[in-house]
């Protein structure tokens, strides 16, 4: 890592990496960058760990062991679909790029990973996720700013120093019967319960003249006459520069059913003042000409500028917008003609300048209400820069995978609903060595790519099956037989995607050598170059299931036998005449078990001079026998080597397969008979029985 990147993420990053050099590497890198670090080694344990531990950030490669990257991913993303996911994949992974179509991966990385280009995806995805995190705090605010008042589910009152009534919300309409017209302008006398206890509303009333906050019950009166308790809290607004109370801010809670309670409730504090403070969004409240009044600390930290400075300047010195002016006007109107704030939502993007004339990318909503028989205007500002650098981020990406998806290293050709190839690019060309004049339509390359008539039959069918399908998206592969040009042969993986315009992207990846190296991959896993028998690997997997079929079949019958042979005397043979010698020794010794069992037992070369027979469906007295015969087949054999004539000898041990042990104990045991035969002597059988 660069000396200069001292950057700390607040974030947790899963890495799941089937190379263990690579998650050392990986740990190593961002060990001091973040907060946690989880790393797995396959598909599997990558699920496991994003379960139960939620990291935000999940760094994986393409291919992975059991559940592979791709898979892994989403399934992650079902569970959490704004999962920044990092793809790591290498040069010859990228057959499997259009998997990942789909699955939203945010950054794409090339191994093996430079630690610079990987701190740079972390450090945008981390950006990001901080950015989620302001945003979610912020709509917050907003909306209990915009709404608390007017939703409010308790009775809130706003009043003059002399305690006259301005404001009233309409829950307070609901309880008390009263409407705005009949309330507005009155003191608070006009709710003065009959049973109210004297001293206390004579504590409430002292604290409107003295400006002091006030807390306790009352009892109310409706419109009806009818009494209603109310836990009531009574505090001062205070202008912000001379601290002189403005207004009075009343919330009363109805707890008619359950005013026996002892217990006081706790009541809102000042609203208004409460939620400008905790925004992390500018507020600012105007009048009707769009002087500002009112300058919260995130404005002065947004504009560059201290409240005592903004206020007494319109709000377009900041924000010179005639669409957020006429939306301002339009909700001044509203209020003036309804009496009501509009909650229409109109939430708009613009431009601000700050006060050193930079100009920003805002988010702003504007609502009406009224304060003192007059309107004013609350505007809600989000600076919006980091939102609009990440979507244009996206942008940058959108056209580097255009660029990337003309160079791209597979074929592509692009088709309409009828069937037309509309283009191919030149890896398509270079791959069937037809271009596009050749093929110009559908049926055109069928014909020639599919030249046997049943074959192309079945294809065009399942390929008109696809088309004809509405919905976008991935299709199932189709692994198929293509007649190149020059009339060779090649294995090709097609994958089509369906776009939502109709046509359908197939992209052709050559398997042919992938096919061939598969094939010899597969038989060098399973069989032993020497002898050509299964080895090792395939034996411990036909154990492992005859183990299982033990289990389940020990009362049917369903027991096996595990017997294990050596060449007695190998050693010396092989060490007279050569390594040459032995190995046609072990060659013909192999060929000779082979055709000594019964169809369905197998012959296994183990190792060395070590054969192993798994015996399906026998007891332990028949496998000795069966042993016994083998001994027999080999000791009347003469092996001819070097011209000469030698009689072989074999050492067995035997051990039932009855469910009772697992694939070690059962290799471990049944070796330990064989080394024990071998102490006896030549020719000797040991049947394992439990001590």
């Amino acid at each position: 890592m660069d000396d200069n990147i001292q950057n700390r993420f607040d974030v947790s990053i899963l890495y799941v990496e089937n190379e263990s050099a690579s998650r050392k590497k990986f740990s190593e890198i961002t060990g001091k960058l973040i907060n946690k670090l989880y790393l797995a080694k396959d598909g599997n344990e990558g699920l496991a760990l994003f379960k139960e531990y939620k990291p935000e950030i999940v760094v994986t490669n393409i291919t992975l062991p059991y559940t592979n990257g791709i898979e892994m991913v989403r399934k992650m993303k079902a569970m959490q679909d704004d999962l920044p996911v990092i793809m790591t994949l290498a040069r010859n992974d990228l057959n499997y790029l259009i998997d990942t179509f789909g699955s939203d991966i945010s950054y794409y990385l090339l191994k093996p990973l430079d630690s610079k280009t990987l701190f740079n995806a972390i450090k945008r995805c981390a950006e990001a996720i901080a950015y989620r995190r302001q945003l979610a705090q912020q709509d917050k605010h907003i909306k209990e700013l915009s709404l608390a008042v007017e939703f409010s589910p308790d009775i809130i009152i706003i009043t003059n120093t002399d305690g006259i009534i301005e404001y009233i919300n309409p829950k307070f309409i609901e309880i008390t019967g009263y409407s705005k017209e009949e309330i507005i302008g009155k003191t608070l006398d006009i709710l003065k319960g009959s049973d109210v206890d004297l001293n206390t509303y004579s504590s409430f009333l002292s604290s409107l003249k003295t400006g002091k906050e006030w807390r306790g019950r009352l009892i109310n009166k409706k419109k009806n006459d009818e009494c209603y308790w109310a836990s009531t809290s009574l505090f001062p607004v205070k202008q912000q520069i001379t601290d002189k109370v403005e207004h009075f801010i009343c919330i009363q809670e109805d707890i008619t059913d359950w005013k026996l309670t002892e217990e006081d409730l706790r009541i809102s504090e000042e609203t208004f003042k409460v939620l400008t403070m905790l925004a992390q969004d500018a507020i600012v409240m105007v009048d009707e000409t769009g002087i500002i009044n009112f300058w919260n600390e995130a404005a002065e930290k947004m504009f560059l500028l201290e409240s005592r400075n903004a206020v007494g300047k319109t709000l377009w010195d900041f924000i010179p917008s005639y669409v957020v002016k006429e939306i301002f006007e339009s909700e001044i109107k509203h209020y003036k003609e309804t009496c009501q704030c509009s909650v229409s939502g109109n939430i708009l993007e613009d431009m601000a300048k700050k006060i050193d004339g930079t100009v920003f990318p805002i988010e702003i909503s504007v609502t009406a209400i009224q304060i003192r028989d007059k309107c004013h205007s609350i505007a809600i500002i989000r600076d919006i820069t980091e939102r609009k650098r990440v979507e244009q981020v996206v942008l940058n990406e959108k056209a580097k995978f255009q660029t990337l998806s003309e160079n791209a290293p597979f074929g592509i050709m692009l088709v309409d609903e009828k069937g037309t190839l509309l283009y191919v690019n030149p890896v398509f060309i270079e791959m069937f060595g037809y271009n596009h004049e050749e093929i110009p339509d559908g049926k055109t390359w069928f014909k020639k790519a599919f030249p046997e008539k049943d074959y192309r039959h079945e294809i065009t069918e399942n390929w008109i099956k696809d088309i004809e399908e509405p919905n976008a998206g991935k299709r199932e592969p189709w692994v198929l037989t293509v007649t190149c040009k020059d009339k060779t042969q090649k294995t090709v993986d097609f994958y089509p995607v369906k776009l939502n315009s109709g046509e359908s992207i197939v992209f052709c990846q050559d398997l042919t050598e992938l096919k061939k190296n598969e094939r010899k991959l597969l038989y060098i896993t399973n069989y032993d170059a020497l002898t050509g028998l299964p080895n090792r690997h395939s034996m411990e997997e036909t154990l492992r299931q005859t183990i299982e079929v033990a289990k389940k079949g020990r009362k049917r019958g369903g027991l096996s036998a595990l017997l294990f042979l050596d060449i007695y005397g190998f050693g010396d043979i092989n060490a007279k005449l050569g390594p040459t010698s032995g190995d046609e020794l072990l060659i013909s010794t192999g060929k000779m078990l082979k055709n000594s069992l019964r169809g369905g037992d197998t012959v296994y070369r183990f190792g060395g001079d070590e054969f192993a027979i798994i015996f399906k469906g026998i007891s332990m007295a028949e496998a000795r026998l069966a042993a016994e015969r083998i001994q027999r087949t080999i000791n009347q054999h003469k092996f001819s080597i070097e011209y000469e004539k030698y009689n072989m000898y074999l050492s067995m041990g035997i051990i039932q397969i009855d469910g009772t042990m697992d694939m070690v104990t059962l290799l471990s045991k049944a070796l330990n008979a064989l080394y024990k035969a071998k102490k006896l002597g030549k020719n000797q059988i040991v049947v394992y029985q439990e001590e």
